[in-house]
């Protein structure tokens, strides 16, 4: 949510004076699509609007219930693709091995389904038929838009701007961020 309340401020509006930003009903749980989610919402009329993932968008534009009015990834400045991508955080007390290897399989996956996205089809048989079918068509149109070096730096500016941390210069970039 920092991301989107950072694009809004940078376009002029105030987050909390111009619009309501709350959480999408039913988008708590640990089975919860929050994209999914959000469309629901949407389409039910509980929500005017949502900041979501590609899965959530999509389903609402092909549902005719929304419109996308901005891709971040793909129509946002170079600030603004850098909100949109998630981050794995952990404190020192975790095992740094245990990161690293959670990096390596995030990096692995990543590269996997670029290489052939027909495999997020494979492994979404928990979704229903329409959103497993778009998958693969979804990280295809996506893939140009995967996280790279200056998305990262972009996202680690953020947090620092947002509060995370005292300021961008207390931990050096290399420091924040483990290339494998």
């Amino acid at each position: 949510m920092d991301g989107l309340k950072r694009m809004l401020q940078r376009a002029g509006i105030d987050p909390a004076r111009d619009v309501s930003i709350g959480p999408v009903p039913g988008a708590a749980g640990e089975k919860a699509s929050f994209g999914l989610m959000a469309a629901q919402a949407l389409e039910e009329g509980k929500i005017d609007g949502f900041w979501a993932n590609g899965m959530g968008a999509e389903v609402a534009v092909r549902n005719g219930i929304g419109t996308l009015v901005l891709d971040a990834r793909r129509d946002g400045s170079e600030e603004f693709r850098g909100y949109t991508f998630p981050a794995l955080v952990t404190t020192e007390k975790q095992d740094p091995k245990a990161a690293a290897a959670a990096v390596r399989a995030i990096v692995a996956a990543q590269k996997a389904l670029k290489e052939d996205p027909d495999r997020a089809t494979a492994v979404a048989g928990n979704l229903p038929p329409t959103e497993a079918g778009l998958i693969a068509e979804l990280i295809r149109r996506d893939a140009p838009s995967m996280i790279d070096d200056q998305q990262k730096r972009s996202r680690v500016d953020e947090s620092f701007r947002a509060g995370h941390r005292p300021a961008i210069e207390a931990v050096p970039y290399e420091q924040v961020v483990w290339k494998p």
